[in-house]
């Protein structure tokens, strides 16, 4: 659906820029590119820096940054293109882009708090581990920050997505799965 909007606003002067968080690289989230013949740019954060930065603890985000370079609205978590009421929104931003009709929609942004730090450097930790080849030690590091900050998707699906790729990059992705995994508690 993103690549349908950025086709028909392309020459709009509009640019899509989409991250994936995921720390075991850019060929897991290519798979995805791919298969919707993306023509615009994703990058992978696989420090999750950017939840760091910006506070938020899920994908997908939406961020509308003008000409000028200043945000004009910002939606953490949840955003779905397929959502009309976000799509009217985007069509609307591409025709309009200005901040006097978006002030109203900005999302307040986010404090994090400690434990939102916390639970990123648990990521980070995980993450070196990871890299490292000790699977194991990943792990146990992202369930401490997922403990911490049990709201905190990205960590979750980090976890997830190591121990279980075929829920995840198989084909589509299993919500229903990761449902039955919320409601058990990992």
């Amino acid at each position: 659906m993103w690549q349908q909007f950025y086709n028909q606003h392309k020459s709009e002067n509009i640019e899509i820029l989409s991250v994936a968080v995921d720390v075991q690289g850019p060929n897991k989230p290519r798979v995805y590119t791919q298969k919707a013949n993306t023509a615009f740019t994703t990058v992978v954060d696989r420090s999750n820096l950017l939840a760091e930065l910006f506070n938020f603890k899920a994908v997908p985000n939406c961020l509308l940054i003008g000409e000028d370079g200043v945000l004009q609205y910002r939606k953490y978590g949840g955003f779905d293109i397929r959502n009309n009421e976000y799509l009217d929104l985007l069509e609307k931003w591409v025709a309009n882009p200005t901040q006097s009709w978006l002030a109203e929609q900005v999302q307040e942004d986010p404090t994090g708090g400690p434990e939102h730090h916390t639970a990123i450097a648990h990521f980070r930790r995980g993450q070196t581990l990871y890299e490292t080849g000790n699977i194991a030690g990943a792990i146990a590091e992202w369930e401490s920050g997922r403990d911490l900050e049990p709201d905190n998707w990205n960590i979750r699906k980090q976890i997830w997505a190591v121990t279980n790729p075929d829920k995840f990059y198989s084909g589509e992705v299993d919500y229903n799965w990761q449902h039955a995994q919320i409601e058990q508690g990992s």
